[in-house]
């Protein structure tokens, strides 16, 4: 019988299933963060500056680092998190992509982003490419993920 077969489930002994009780944690979520992170941030403005003073400035890591995992968004829903990107959105010159950002969390499309995340992660388990779409409320993304990539992306982490 294989190991974590549903035939298994009334055994009282499931210690032979265990296949490690340490390491690097690598799961389903972490697959949807590392492509969120990859192929969805950048359409919400990691990469882009915003202007403070003479100085042009990286937006907040932490607006990319939360919008990695939809449970973790909640975080930037809040009246002070979305004015702060309304700020950035101004202080970067009016870039879409942070208006792709605000969008986002505005109109509460996290849930939805992710489930297309999670159909693009699915349909690398049966093809060697996969595409990311979402089109919501102006933000358009449209982006090709390979296996390979997935993987490399894992290995470098």
């Amino acid at each position: 019988m294989p190991q974590l077969s549903p035939e298994s489930i009334h055994q009282f002994d499931r210690q032979s299933d265990m296949i490690a009780k340490g390491g690097i944690y690598i799961g389903g979520d972490n697959f949807d963060s590392n492509i969120m992170w990859h192929k969805g941030t950048p359409h919400f403005g990691r990469g882009v500056q915003e202007k403070f003073d003479d100085k042009w400035l990286d937006l907040p890591l932490s607006y990319f680092t939360n919008i990695c995992s939809w449970e973790k968004m909640n975080f930037l829903n809040s009246y002070k998190m979305l004015e702060a990107i309304n700020r950035s959105y101004v202080f970067s010159g009016r870039n879409p992509k942070v208006k792709n950002l605000y969008n986002l969390l505005d109109k509460n499309l996290g849930y939805a982003l992710f489930q297309k995340v999670e159909q693009s992660k699915i349909d690398l388990t049966q093809n060697d490419t996969a595409n990311l779409q979402f089109n919501e409320h102006e933000i358009e993304i449209n982006e090709s993920i390979s296996l390979a990539e997935l993987s490399n992306q894992i290995i470098q982490k």
